[in-house]
C-alpha cells in the first residue's frame, strides 16, 4: 500500500537524525524500533508499560515491536490507507525520519461538511456516494 498524494503533502520528508544504516543487523527473533516524537513516547505490553525517549532507537522482540508499531497510530487515514505512526520498524520508510512539527501535535481531524468554512491551506477532498 503506497501514500496517498494528500499523505504525502501533509508529511513532508524531514531530514533523519541518524543514519539508520550504522544500525548493525539485529539478532534473530529481534528487530529495531524507533520513536518518531521529541518526547517520550509510552504504551502498554503484556501488562507491561514500554517507554521509548524522544527520537530513541531501541532493538527489541519482534513480537513487542509489531505491537508497538500496531498500537502506535499518531494520525489515521482510512480513505487514503496512510496512517501516521509514532514507532516505526527498520523496514518502514519513517525509519530514523521524526515527524515534522505540526504532526507532532494530536489533535482533532477537521473533517469538512458542505457549508463550512474551510481554511485555505487545506485541501478540500469531495467524497460522493
Amino acid at each position: 500500500m503506497g501514500k496517498s498524494n494528500l499523505s504525502k503533502k501533509i508529511e513532508k520528508k524531514a531530514p533523519a537524525t541518524f543514519d539508520p544504516s550504522t544500525l548493525g543487523k539485529p539478532p534473530t527473533g529481534m528487530t529495531w524500533i524507533y520513536n518518531r516524537l521529541s518526547t517520550q513516547y509510552a504504551l502498554t505490553f503484556n501488562g507491561m508499560e514500554e517507554a521509548w525517549g524522544p527520537h530513541e532507537v531501541r532493538m527489541v522482540h519482534v513480537d513487542l515491536g509489531k505491537h508497538c508499531v500496531r498500537k502506535s497510530i499518531h494520525r489515521l487515514d482510512p480513505m487514503g490507507l496512510h496512517n501516521v505512526m509514532v514507532l516505526v520498524g527498520r523496514e518502514d520508510e519513517g525509519f530514523g525520519v521524526p515527524l515534522p512539527e505540526h504532526l507532532e501535535k494530536k489533535g482533532d481531524e477537521l473533517l469538512i461538511r458542505d457549508g463550512q468554512i474551510v481554511p485555505k491551506d487545506v485541501e478540500t477532498i469531495r467524497v460522493e456516494g
